[in-house]
Parts: C-alpha cells; structure tokens; sequence
C-alpha cells in the first residue's frame, strides 16, 4: 500500500469539510473519488498534498506518517498534484512552464531527459515548446500542466478534475495519456466530476457524501443503482 488515510477530518477554518475519511491507496492503482458538488473531493487531494488544514487523522505514504510536511517536501518524496483550472503561467513558454515543474532538479542533464520524457507523452508540447503558455488551447494547457508534474517523476499523480472544461475528443485523449501514465507505475488518484468515464477508467472508486466515504468499489459501481441516480442519470456530472 503506498497510502494509507484514517480517520482523516480536514478543514477551511471554521469550515469543516472531511468527518472520518479512510481510504486505501494500492501502488500502481488508479483510484476515482466522485461525488456531489461539496463532498469534499478536491479537499482530500488538498489533506495530502498539504495543501488544507487537517484537524485529525494519519496519512501515510509509503509506511511513513506524512504529518505536516511541506508541499516542497512531498514533492521530493514523489508526490505530484495537477490542480483544477490547467493552471499554468501564461506568460512563460511551455518550456519555461516545464522547467518550472523540475526546479528541484539540477542537473541540467536529467531536465533535459525528463523534458524529453514529457514531450514524448505529449508531442504537442514538443511543437509548442518555445511559444507562451497563455496561447494554448484548454486541452493543451492541461497537457502542460500534466507534464509540469511529471517533471519530477512522481510515484503518486494527484489529478483535480483533469477532464473539466474540455470537449468530449479532447477529454479521451486526456484519459488515455493517464492510462499510459499508470501503465508506466505511477500511481493514480483522480478527482473526476465525469463520473462515468472516472468508473470506466479506475481500479477502485471511492464515492464521498457530505465528506464521508459513501460507497466503495470499481467499475463494477456504475451498476450501483445508487451511483446511477445520484451521478450517472439526467445529470452526470458530479462536482466539488
């Protein structure tokens, strides 16, 4: 297991957001968490990329109590997080974007290799490397902002919604680069207001409630008559 959450409570003071999670994150998997708007989704994502307040709960990772480590620390141990929103810096080449992600890098030779590694999932990137970020199209720039994690070859890839705003060809080009992304051992936990698609592509799902764990399984879930009317009917997609 390469996380492992328990009784995990976070908050945006005074605003408590996560009552008791506990989740179960096998290495190589890609786990789905969907849920209504306000479950509290993105805020687990956040709780392990340091990025929230947490009340009480343990994550570990890799058998090691995370605490209250900077997000500067979880990098270095192998963590990347792609946020919502393809944030990129818009006045900074897709280059210069990329060489953002491996700042931690210093050799000069190993962010040339990892560049290469990122323009070979993405070759667009390659074509577009010297012209500035702001000027791409959405499903580029979340291309750019995958590959900006990348850059430091993380163990474990948080993804905030990767799908969100993008046209239904651009959104399976997406999924399928994160399938090659696992298929080479990184390990997936993606936040997806997709439901369907999230189910189709995950191992395990976790379906949150009012910030607590709801249901728990696979694929199989999309046969849950429960999941069905909730995510998957009149509406199916299911937000923060």
């Amino acid at each position: 297991m390469i996380i492992k959450i328990r009784n995990l409570e976070a908050s945006y003071p005074p605003l408590k957001v996560l009552h008791g999670i506990d989740m179960d994150i096998e290495e190589k998997d890609i786990v789905a968490i969907i849920g209504p708007n306000g479950a509290g989704k993105s805020t687990v994502l956040k709780a392990i990329f340091g990025l929230v307040h947490i009340d009480a709960g343990t994550i570990e990772y890799q058998n090691k109590l995370l605490g209250k480590a900077k997000t500067s620390k979880l990098i270095k141990l192998g963590i990347g997080y792609v946020p919502q929103g393809r944030i990129v810096f818009p006045s900074l080449t897709v280059k210069e974007n990329l060489e953002m992600g491996g700042y931690i890098l210093i050799n000069e030779k190993l962010i040339k290799q990892r560049l290469n590694e990122v323009y070979s999932l993405f070759p667009i990137l390659k074509l577009k490397e010297k012209q500035v970020a702001g000027m791409l199209s959405g499903g580029q720039q979340q291309m750019l902002s995958i590959g900006r994690a990348l850059m430091t070859r993380p163990k474990v890839l948080l993804m905030d919604e990767p799908s969100l705003g993008l046209d239904p060809k651009t959104m399976k080009e997406i999924f399928d680069k994160i399938k090659m992304i696992n298929k080479s051992g990184v390990t997936i936990i993606i936040v997806e207001q997709n439901a369907h698609m999230a189910l189709e592509l995950c191992t395990l799902c976790y379906v949150l409630e009012t910030g607590k764990v709801a249901l728990v399984g696979d694929g199989k879930l999309l046969n849950d008559k429960r999941v069905r009317e909730l995510y998957l009917g009149g509406n199916s997609s299911s937000k923060k």
